[in-house]
């Protein structure tokens, strides 16, 4: 890596001439390294700090020792993480909970400056016999001395090397998922694992027993699932499905008769641990258990959050180490490989360096597959990569001088496509100016008395331009009721006053009529829609592909979900979520001199209060599907709408076969970037 060190040297002392072709001249361009994003062997490689013994933590250093497991032969990181408590903590005097007759009374570990390490550095004396610097595996985990040091600004920085939270990530969910799991090739907790754990820890219920025929037994633990219980948790994955582009058809490696799942990914352990890992083993497991691996799923999905807040990464950072040490007084101490013991670090490194999709694997990890990929001679591999990029490059290049029309990289419509570039709509009214596309096939249905005054109030309601006609119609026929509720005057709206008072149709419609200035658009929907409307299999709006739970009941064996749905309105000056199913997406067509059109969502609501239950320690909500929206009010417009989807419990105990747990879907595309100003305005 050196010639990599020089160009970062020149890049910091001298800077390189760039031609500026805007203004015609050359500038003096400089650069300098920021922080390096790789898995942790790579880590140590770059580092040259090993990532391997009892000193393994490239963040900890020296400071930071492992435990040596006799039976397991490995280094563990059980029992290291009481210091970084409080020195008041409850569990730093526990005598049972982890090491036998051990009470913690040291304190934090600081922190290694860049100068502490680049001091410890030149002290390294480099031993002729081994090859290695004296000391090395002892004292510390010095391998050698990386060129990055020659950098005037490197131990200036607050972080040379990046944790990778997706390795991080996928390492600790796939043991917990094998150790639960009780699968004898991966599992954690094994019959080494009970030795050391008798050698370690006081819990006489989980150690080896001695059975009268003289074989050894190996008591089950209070974290392992049955057999039934394992059949139940794999058949829901089976059964399982995720809205379009989420996550990978997981339920492709369950296996039934072998009880495990094979080939998953990085990004389906991602999913695993902050999804399913809460509704898996709900109900099988003690509830302390469940709510600690609750915590730790919620732990990855805030740290994963696309804005992070300083004061929630400063919160996660004080309740780590005793999620850590909740992990420790469930689990054998061989489960706790430095992966574990890196939690700890994650979330200073969000703090100082930011949301961890700018400094994870999955890009390059990506890149890296794209560029195997191209390898068509084994024997000249980078050869083939580069003859690759050069004619992509090429061709990217060339595609920018094609006509407008013409099919290439740059005019490539996304298979999910919103319509933003090729929708067109006469109307001026707000309503009908969100762009949406329509996929699927069509068909007609002809709506009821009751769904079409639903459909005509909800668009009067939600039309901006109509806001101050609805406000005139609710003074003049509802003046006389006092204290009324949203119901009541909904009903007015709809049947009118009584005694031949008209309702707001057609007391708007009257006014188009008698009355010259009324907007050309409201007076031609004052006429209303025709009952025979179009339905709609599928429609992509706000980056979100959805489709209506009828066309996805009529499909063989569907493989994804798009039914779901969110609201969020505000009501008496608290926020309401309202949560539901697409049973239908329809156009309605207003005949007139321009022939407008738009679609709503036809939706199923559950109840928002006793359908509803939160969890904010772990970031769970729960909807009961049985309950309904007591009022009727099916229809809403498609750019009001999240997308959701819903999994219900494999546990079917009690009242948790009555819940099903609500997922938040993110948005496809570029994430919003906010510009000077939009602090002040209250989100969407």
């Amino acid at each position: 890596m050196e010639p990599l060190y020089d160009d970062l040297q020149l890049l910091w002392n001298e800077g390189v001439l760039v031609y500026d072709r805007s203004v015609c001249s050359t500038l003096r361009v400089r650069a300098c390294y920021f922080y390096s994003i790789s898995d942790l062997p790579a880590l140590g490689m770059v580092s040259g700090h090993s990532t391997h013994g009892k000193f393994a933590c490239p963040v900890c250093l020296r400071t930071v020792s492992a435990v040596w497991l006799v039976n397991g032969w490995k280094y563990c990181w059980f029992d290291c993480h009481r210091q970084f408590l409080p020195i008041d903590h409850p569990y730093r005097k526990s005598t049972k909970g982890f090491r036998k007759q051990t009470q913690v009374h040291n304190s934090t570990p600081s922190r290694l400056t860049g100068e502490q390490i680049h001091e410890e550095l030149k002290s390294l004396v480099p031993n002729e016999d081994t090859h290695k610097f004296v000391g090395f595996g002892e004292t510390h985990n010095w391998t050698h001395i990386s060129g990055l040091w020659n950098l005037k600004y490197f131990e200036k920085l607050l972080i040379r090397h990046n944790i990778d939270f997706m390795h991080n990530e996928k390492n600790v969910a796939e043991v917990f998922f094998a150790t639960i799991m009780d699968m004898a090739d991966r599992a954690k907790d094994n019959v080494k694992a009970r030795l050391d754990l008798a050698l370690i820890c006081d819990r006489p219920n989980s150690c080896m027993r001695k059975k009268p025929n003289g074989r050894w037994e190996k008591p089950r633990a209070p974290f392992c699932l049955k057999h039934d219980q394992k059949v139940a948790v794999l058949q829901w994955l089976k059964d399982l499905k995720f809205p379009d582009m989420y996550a990978a058809n997981i339920r492709r490696g369950v296996n039934l008769t072998e009880l495990r799942v094979t080939g998953m990914k990085s990004h389906d352990y991602h999913i695993f641990m902050e999804c399913l890992v809460p509704v898996a083993f709900r109900g099988f497991i003690d509830h302390d258990i469940w709510l600690t691996l609750s915590e730790l799923s919620f732990f990855f999905r805030q740290l994963c959050s696309k804005e992070l807040d300083i004061e929630t990464v400063k919160e996660l950072e004080n309740k780590i180490p005793v999620l850590v040490c909740k992990l420790e007084m469930i689990f054998p101490p061989g489960l706790f490989t430095v992966m574990l013991h890196l939690l700890i670090h994650l979330p200073y490194e969000a703090r100082m360096g930011g949301p961890v999709q700018y400094r994870w694997m999955y890009p390059f990890e990506r890149l890296m597959k794209e560029l195997k990929m191209t390898v068509k001679n084994k024997a000249r591999v980078e050869g083939c990569i580069v003859e690759d990029y050069i004619a992509r490059e090429i061709a990217n290049f060339v595609t920018l001088y094609f006509a407008s029309g013409t099919p290439s990289l740059h005019t490539k419509k996304p298979r999910y496509d919103d319509g933003y570039e090729t929708s067109k709509c006469n109307s001026s009214l707000s309503t009908f100016q969100v762009p949406g596309r329509a996929h699927g096939r069509r068909g007609t249905k002809i709506l009821t008395r009751e769904q079409y005054d639903a459909a005509m109030l909800y668009i009067y309601t939600k039309t901006l331009e109509m806001d101050d006609y609805v406000n005139q119609f609710d003074k003049a026929e509802c003046r006389g009721i006092r204290g009324q509720t949203q119901q009541q005057i909904d009903k007015i709206r709809k049947v009118g006053a009584g005694r031949g008072r008209p309702n707001l149709f057609e007391w708007f419609r009257s006014l188009c009529i008698n009355k010259v200035g009324i907007n050309k658009d409201l007076a031609q929907i004052s006429h209303g829609f025709k009952t025979r409307v179009n339905i709609l299999t599928g429609y992509d709006v706000n980056n979100f592909r959805f489709r209506s739970e009828k066309y996805e009941t009529s499909r063989p064996n569907p493989a994804t979900t798009n039914t779901g749905v969110f609201l969020s309105f505000m009501e008496d000056d608290t926020t309401t979520d309202y949560y539901g199913v697409i049973e239908d997406i329809i156009e309605l067509t207003f005949e007139g001199s321009d022939q407008l059109k738009l679609v709503l969502f036809q939706c199923r609501w559950f109840h928002p209060r006793t359908g509803i239950r939160k969890s904010p320690n772990i970031g769970l909500v729960e909807i009961n599907p049985n309950t309904r929206l007591p009022v009727y009010e099916p229809f809403v417009l498609p750019y009001q709408c999240r997308q959701v989807y819903y999994t219900p419990y494999p546990c079917k105990k009690g009242d948790l076969k009555n819940w099903w747990v609500v997922h938040q879907v993110p948005k496809r595309g570029d994430l919003q970037v906010t510009m000077d100003g939009d602090g002040d305005e209250s989100p969407n």
